[in-house]
């Protein structure tokens, strides 16, 4: 984990390890591989010696030898803890600085710290300095009056550290960035104390909210117990559902948070589901579309190579993978991910790596484990995902993939493609993005070449998320802090006859300063997709209704009579898909489980059609197998479509039609 403080600060910190206890080994772990996993706790101290004698279990002064400290602990040394600013004037007791918005005197009685890179010739430099801060306005800090920092040496273009943690709250101004170079935090909040109130801790009520309250015993420790916030409300919390992926469902929409503390949209009184938010919302939303997996089995034809593979054998501390031909050293310091086995889900920090080995180091993040893996298991390494993923370290390198019978209509889509953003160069004000390029192409079925993306006169999404600029020339995509960038649209030219996509990435830029010198993909994603195939509840057996993701035999049998709460059959037809909600034993989660699958009507008809010419050889003016002969035959196959018919437009009274063959 990389640590920058203030405003325009160089990195201050890495994180390569921090101790815990781990309870499979049930001793001291100095963890090289520690995370944060979602709704969970890590500590960041200047001294661990002195948090353990604080706050640890049996106040040792070392963190992580007992199972009251199971969380991480890591430490920043004293001369980087606090907030770093760029001075850009010195005048006696004041000092200007860049970048700060302060409160007035929000700086006062803070302890200021002066760094420099100068080594005057004929004195000490002020690196070390500290004086107390008296006043302080928007970007000012104002020593006791019988200071003159000139006379201490500090000039423009030193820093100003203000040391540990300013007092009066708001947030601490701080970017932490994973091993791959990610914003994973941009600031840290916490609360105000008063200058009596020591060792006081602030606590939010709900994390997503800015509501602060005051706690006389610090909120510290290394089990759940102990770190729990102690300012929660007893029996009413809903915590707060952590998404970092599109939605997957309409139903998912339940779990975003009110402005209430502790409440989603979708919950009532003391954190009860609710399904008023789904009947009211539900179908004005949709997330249809389509991903398309990189590592899908047959879909790879060609270039960049794999960073995932099959465990073959086993060794100690590591794996033997079969098909790989990675460069020796290519994983070292990175993430072994195990995607099966009796360990899916753990990550291990990778010691060392050759062309067909992976040797971890310590152990399994998050559950403590050593590596136990057995041939047959599936790994990924590298970038932070639990997918696989494809990689190229080499410029002009053209990766092909192409997915067969996906089911896609001939429609327009608007491609997403998703990788790693790992070359982002971040402050608190400026991003600049090294990713490698992308020139991206899809293959036109009626050409037989590829399109370049986005096609000649189409639109480009930009950085802000309303911004659109026209194309001009071929600059390649990059991807963004979301590890994924929008490519263009395909056409029904792009859509194969078996409803599939070919696509080709050429890497550009590998060997540019900034770049991480490695090119990703993960998977392409199409939406809008209209979603056909789905099972009208109206009319499905209970037989077909039961094939649905969670769907009991009970629930089948009361979806297919429509039974309500008293077991009345009353509720069909199912005018909108919401209105199954009311359905004996349908729940929120049952909902959003199944709906992606489900309609109320049936749009989509297809017909076969066979026409054939007949000679009628006894002229009795009747078809007789066994004595007239069939001269020609023709059939088609086709596809009816009434869902314009579903608007409240009487003259709309015309069928589609599309040839599916």
């Amino acid at each position: 984990m990389v640590i920058n403080t203030g405003s325009y600060a160089d990195q201050v910190g890495l994180i390569d390890h921090a101790p815990q206890y781990n309870l499979q080994t049930r001793q001291l772990l100095d963890n090289p591989n520690p995370s944060i996993p979602p709704n969970g706790y890590f500590y960041l101290t200047n001294h661990r010696g002195i948090f353990d004698m604080e706050y640890g279990g049996k106040r040792s002064g070392t963190w992580g030898d007992t199972p009251d400290e199971q969380y991480a602990c890591a430490e920043l040394p004293d001369i980087t803890w606090g907030v770093r600013y760029k001075i850009t004037r010195v005048r006696d007791n004041e000092v200007r600085v860049e970048g700060a918005n302060w409160r007035a005197n929000q700086m006062k009685y803070e302890m200021v710290e002066f760094h420099s890179k100068r080594q005057p010739a004929d004195r000490n430099g002020p690196t070390g300095i500290r004086k107390s801060c008296r006043t302080s306005t928007r970007d000012t800090l104002l020593m006791q009056d019988y200071i003159s920092l000139n006379y201490d040496g500090v000039q423009a273009g030193d820093d100003a550290i203000i040391v540990g943690m300013p007092r009066e709250g708001g947030f601490l101004s701080m970017t932490l960035k994973d091993e791959y170079g990610q914003v994973v935090a941009r600031t840290t909040e916490y609360g105000t104390t008063e200058p009596r109130e020591v060792n006081y801790s602030t606590e939010k009520l709900d994390p997503t909210h800015y509501n602060w309250v005051k706690s006389r015993r610090a909120t510290f420790g290394g089990n759940p117990r102990l770190a729990k916030n102690h300012s929660l409300p007893t029996g009413s919390v809903v915590p707060a559902y952590v998404k970092n992926n599109q939605y997957v469902s309409v139903g998912e929409i339940q779990k975003v948070r009110k402005a209430e503390d502790w409440q989603n949209i979708g919950t009532r009184g003391r954190g009860a589901p609710s399904t008023a938010t789904l009947k009211a919302l539900g179908n004005f939303f949709t997330v249809a579309g389509v991903r398309l997996d990189a590592e899908e089995t047959g879909a790879h034809l060609q270039g960049w190579q794999p960073a995932f593979g099959r465990v073959r054998a086993v060794g100690n501390k590591g794996l033997i993978t079969d098909a790989a031909a990675w460069p020796p050293g290519l994983w070292a310091q990175q993430t072994l991910r195990m995607l099966s086995g009796a360990l899916k889900g753990e990550s291990f920090a990778i010691a060392r790596s050759t062309q067909n080995g992976i040797t971890v180091a310590g152990y399994s993040t998050p559950g403590g484990q050593s590596l136990r893996v057995n041939p047959g298991d599936l790994f990924s390494v590298g970038p932070g995902y639990a997918t696989p993923s494809y990689y190229t370290r080499n410029n002009g390198d053209a990766g092909v993939w192409e997915w067969h019978d996906k089911g896609l209509e001939r429609n327009r889509y608007g491609l997403y493609l998703y990788g790693l953003c790992d070359s982002i160069d971040t402050t608190e004000f400026l991003e600049e993005n090294h990713n490698a390029g992308l020139e991206v192409a899809v293959w036109n079925f009626e050409t037989q070449a590829y399109d370049q993306l986005p096609l000649p006169g189409e639109h480009r999404r930009g950085r802000e998320a309303d911004a659109y600029e026209i194309v001009s020339g071929r600059a390649p995509h990059q991807y963004e802090k979301n590890d994924g960038v929008y490519v263009g649209q395909l056409h029904p030219r792009h859509i194969s006859p078996s409803g599939g996509v070919r696509l080709r990435l050429v890497a550009r830029g590998l060997d540019a300063k900034k770049c991480s010198g490695t090119a990703w993909f993960d998977y392409a994603y199409l939406a809008p997709s209209a979603v056909f195939g789905k099972i009208n509840v109206n009319t499905a057996p209970e037989r077909v209704l039961s094939a649905l993701n969670g769907v009991t035999p009970d629930l089948a049998h009361a979806l297919a009579l429509g039974l309500d709460a008293t077991g009345r059959a009353q509720l069909k037809p199912y005018r909108t898909l919401t209105d199954i909600l009311n359905v004996r034993g349908m729940t929120p989660d049952l909902f959003t489980r199944m709906c992606n699958l489900a309609t109320t009507r049936s749009d989509q008809f297809r017909v076969m059609i066979v026409a054939q010419a007949i000679a009628d050889m006894n002229r009795d003016g009747a078809y007789q197998p066994d004595q007239d002969q069939i001269g020609a035959t023709v059939g088609r196959d086709v596809i009816l479509d009434r869902s314009a018919l579903a608007d409240d437009d009487p003259a709309t009274t015309m069928f589609h039609t599309q040839l599916a063959q």
